[in-house]
């Protein structure tokens, strides 16, 4: 029996790269040695969510936690579409920790990934600078540059759909944290986002979506924080806080909810 992958999976806290683990992770094909989070001084630099919230995560599933604090101009990186890319270029202590991780029989850097562009971006900057492979369990198949950009964002949308209904059934609880303000659908499309945040992410839910939301919020529609499901040795407790709202460079306004640990004090 041929001896299993070793996967450095990359981790936000939400419900895509939790069911890109549990896909991984039932494959038997793949060993998951680790979780990386890219966060910044006190939060997660993607969802916002507290780097307590991320441990306890990690914690709970069993798994070792890589956090990589970005020190530079972090405004800029956490709100470009290239930032993965600008991050392995710019900061020499990425790579050098992804150099660590080869070097302890690391194949794969793993991740969420549903569209194949930012598959192919991630293939192409780990070839460039660091020789390990991408792996991407929850990729859409059969998105070919010569659909129309109408036909390609519909077979997403039904990709995106079949992959919720499977991360519901398998049982996982997820809280939506952040969603997206900058609708072109304008003051009634942002109160009705506004009307996501802190909602279960369950069937009622996907259920509430208009047609133009991704079921996965793959256009950035919204994110999501886990707290339980398969692999969790433990419900992961929090207290809900107040709203903040960010500017972010690509993506405009957001609301983000405000999670802590719960017994701690919120912030």
């Amino acid at each position: 029996m041929a001896a299993k992958k070793k996967v450095i999976l990359n981790w936000s806290g939400g419900k895509d790269c939790t069911h890109a683990l549990h896909v991984l992770q039932q494959s038997g094909r793949y060993d998951v040695v680790g979780l990386l989070e890219i966060a910044g001084t006190h939060r997660n630099l993607q969802h916002g969510i507290p780097h307590a919230l991320i441990q306890a995560q990690a914690d709970s599933l069993g798994l070792p936690l890589f956090r990589h604090i970005v020190t530079w101009d972090t405004k800029s990186l956490a709100l470009t579409r290239n930032a993965y890319r600008d991050l392995v270029i710019r900061d020499p202590g990425f790579h050098a920790k992804l150099q660590a991780f080869k070097k302890l029989g690391v194949a794969y850097l793993a991740g969420g990934d549903i569209d194949p562009d930012s598959f192919q971006l991630r293939v192409k900057v780990l070839a460039q600078f660091d020789s390990l492979k991408a792996l991407c369990p929850l990729i859409c198949p059969g998105l070919d540059h010569r659909l129309s950009g109408e036909e390609r964002r519909q077979r997403m949308r039904a990709h995106s759909l079949e992959l919720a209904h499977r991360f519901i059934k398998a049982g996982f609880k997820a809280l939506v944290v952040k969603v997206n303000l900058n609708t072109e659908r304008g003051d009634q499309g942002r109160a009705a986002s506004l009307k996501l945040l802190g909602r279960d992410y369950n069937g009622a839910f996907l259920s509430s979506l208009d047609s133009s939301m991704d079921p996965c919020g793959e256009f950035y529609e919204f994110h999501t924080f886990v707290y339980d499901g398969p692999g969790f040795r433990k419900k992961v407790d929090f207290t809900k806080g107040p709203v903040r709202y960010v500017s972010e460079m690509d993506y405009g306004m957001q609301a983000m909810l405000d999670l802590s640990p719960k017994g701690l004090p919120k912030g």
